[in-house]
């Protein structure tokens, strides 16, 4: 029989300053929804997956050395850490975190899928999708929850259950988030 796909998971997390600044009528900063965003991926994803959670901002800082296996334990502990993130981090570098990323394939048997929840502020964004590019495919790793090769950057919304209905998945739901705050941006 045909061996099921399982996947890897890595939430890279805005971390940088702009990401605690409200505008306009924003009740809460960018860091508050994309904690909220990361909360619901977690409580998603599939049972034989894995997952890191990667903040970035000048430097980057990863939950765990390496991704870990979903269970009780490691959602408790990634949904604390997402419980109290915070826009500490400086600029919006994400070419860094990324090539470490990219630098090398998960374990056999899994594809990565690398989610990236920001304000949309990053920095050289040419060289970011210029690696992506380039590295993507060669690592079995799809960039954001699309099946393409280029990165997008989705703005991380607050949004309650009530979005999702029978037979969606967190991809769905985060599309129709993203496309009810008409807030989605490819780079």
């Amino acid at each position: 029989g045909a061996v099921s796909q399982q996947f890897e998971f890595i939430f890279l997390i805005d971390r940088s300053n702009s990401m605690d600044w409200r505008s306009g009528r924003d009740t809460e900063p960018p860091i508050r929804r994309a904690a909220a965003a990361l909360q619901l991926f977690l409580r998603s994803l599939p049972a034989a997956c894995r997952l890191n959670i990667v903040g970035f901002g000048s430097q980057s800082a990863s939950l765990w050395p390496a991704p870990v296996a979903y269970s009780e334990a490691s959602l408790a502990e990634a949904s604390a850490h997402a419980s109290v993130l915070r826009a500490d981090m400086g600029g919006t570098e994400l070419l860094c975190p990324l090539t470490q990323i990219l630098a090398s394939a998960p374990p056999d048997g899994f594809e990565r899928r690398v989610i990236v929840l920001t304000d949309g502020a990053v920095s050289n964004t040419d060289g970011v999708l210029r690696h992506v590019r380039g590295r993507a495919s060669l690592c079995r790793t799809r960039i954001s929850p699309h099946q393409t090769p280029h990165l997008r950057v989705a703005v991380a919304s607050a949004f309650q259950r009530r979005h999702m209905h029978r037979g969606e998945d967190y991809v769905d739901v985060l599309k129709k988030s993203i496309k009810l705050h008409g807030k989605r941006r490819v780079l």
